[in-house]
């Protein structure tokens, strides 16, 4: 049996669609990746994300991957410019790390993660031992965190669940996922489509709240071929991301009463590459 890693490297992801709506509420462009560049308590989204990463004792190098054009990032190890599907955007990632069995995939569009809560996640899926590990957070951690704020559950019998936004991936075998994955997150503010995805058995279980992470994880698994699991979080930071205009005025309001810094110290910059190393 292999001895899990001390530490992993973490892809950020700061592609992805920025609605007009959204760029207008933020004052950035309507441009592929500017939403990770919208200001949340003084700075973009995506440096609260690398400075909790940068402080993470689980975490190594972290690569950033960003449209062409990108601002460089001091905190980042090596940044490269891909602007494809997600999929494309974390093979992208994978190429800066060929020496590692493992990878944490992130998105940059989480401000309140905290290093705690990285290393916690990484700690869980590593003694799950999947080949993929998806994050998910319970509705009664969100609502203690962040009331009010809006997410997509899923009704099981251990309780309401949405996505997180931390994902643990073998790199070997991430290939077996790419057509799924980019399925699945096209889709993914729709729990029917991946009870569909894995079985009518499975959208009546849905219907009765019987259906459980567990059955997921293993339907996806037959599915793909490789072993894979949703693994809780109990850190509401995970799976509460800043996508819509009202979330930007609501993770204010949120960092005026509570605060979410990664905190002050992240370490001294790191050196950026401009290509994979």
């Amino acid at each position: 049996m292999n001895t899990p890693p001390e530490t992993v490297p973490a892809i950020v992801l700061a592609g992805g669609r920025t609605s007009p709506e959204f760029a207008l509420a933020a004052g950035v462009p309507a441009e592929p990746g500017a939403r990770a560049l919208a200001v949340v308590a003084g700075a973009p989204m995506v440096v609260h994300v690398l400075r909790a990463l940068q402080q993470a004792d689980r975490i190594g190098r972290i690569i950033l991957v960003a449209p062409a054009g990108f601002p460089a990032q001091a905190e980042a190890d090596a940044q490269v410019a891909s602007n494809g599907l997600i999929t494309e955007n974390i093979h992208a990632g994978m190429a800066c790390c060929p020496q590692d069995e493992l990878a944490l995939c992130v998105t940059a569009d989480i401000p309140f993660l905290t290093p705690v809560a990285v290393d916690d996640y990484v700690e869980r899926a590593l003694a799950e031992g999947h080949d993929t590990a998806y994050s998910v957070v319970s509705r009664t951690a969100c609502d203690a965190e962040f009331p009010g704020m809006p997410r997509t559950y899923l009704r099981t019998p251990r309780g309401d669940f949405t996505g997180g936004n931390l994902v643990l991936q073998r790199i070997s075998v991430f290939g077996a996922l790419d057509s799924f994955l980019a399925e699945a997150h096209a889709r993914r503010k729709n729990p029917f489509y991946l009870a569909r995805l894995i079985g009518f058995g499975n959208v009546v279980r849905l219907l009765t709240g019987r259906l459980t992470l567990e059955r997921i994880g293993d339907a996806v698994t037959r599915i793909v071929g490789i072993r894979c699991g949703l693994v809780e979080s109990p850190y509401a930071v995970v799976g509460t991301d800043v996508d819509r205009p009202e979330d930007l005025k609501r993770a204010e309001v949120r960092w005026r009463t509570k605060g979410a810094d990664p905190g002050p110290g992240a370490g001294a910059a790191r050196d950026v590459d401009s290509e994979p190393r």
